[in-house]
């Protein structure tokens, strides 16, 4: 294993003793959800590992989200990692729950700066989004789920974050111009879907209705 900062981590295939990624190994990089426990991690990470596949895992926290720069920055050094290594690697994308905030921000990068990431794109085989949740203000409530299964303190945070996003509009805007992003120009690759009905942190309504506008666009 090797950590590259406070949110990424390599993990290389199961007794590999290189901490530099193998060219002849294909490349996973799995966003994690929020308050998501190191050793539940881990066993994701292991379905990919012990088939031979690196894995760079991604972790992210509230404050990504509540100060969309720190997320920003966060992709950024991600993608930047990528364009670096990827030259040779296939790329698959796995994005669990809360995780698709931040592959929100990957894709809004590379629609912005599609020189500088044009050979990361062009790597990614394929989408995995297991439970995502799909919008922004659906997130926030979904976080609500992640963070405390107090019913008085969800109902408390559940008014902080109505009031966040009657003050905080510069980071409202953020949240529309990254979903604007990724529902009109999404990676080019097969994507699998996985969710539960009532799978209340998952925001299904809201899934269906960012889904069917993947589908209008033929994907």
């Amino acid at each position: 294993m090797k950590r590259l900062g406070d949110f990424m981590t390599l993990v290389l295939p199961s007794g590999q003793e290189s901490a530099h990624l193998s060219p002849a190994s294909p490349l996973v990089v799995l966003f994690g959800w929020l308050n998501a426990s190191p050793s539940v991690l881990r066993k994701y990470v292991e379905l990919y590992t012990v088939r031979g596949f690196q894995v760079l895992l991604v972790r992210s926290r509230f404050s990504h989200a509540t100060h969309p720069d720190t997320g920003q920055q966060l992709l950024r050094d991600v993608l930047d990692f990528l364009k670096e290594e990827v030259s040779s690697h296939p790329l698959l994308l796995h994005v669990a729950s809360m995780g698709f905030y931040m592959v929100s921000w990957m894709v809004y990068l590379m629609n912005t700066h599609e020189d500088k990431y044009r050979t990361v794109r062009s790597k990614i085989c394929g989408l995995v989004l297991d439970s995502p949740v799909a919008e922004s203000k659906g997130a926030f409530n979904g976080m609500v789920i992640g963070l405390t299964n107090w019913t008085i303190l969800q109902m408390f945070i559940r008014f902080a974050i109505n009031v966040y996003y009657t003050f905080a509009r510069q980071s409202v805007s953020t949240y529309i111009v990254l979903e604007k992003s990724i529902t009109e120009k999404p990676i080019e690759a097969p994507v699998l879907v996985n969710f539960s009905l009532d799978d209340p942190m998952c925001q299904v309504d809201a899934l269906q209705r960012f889904l069917g506008k993947w589908r209008a666009l033929g994907y």
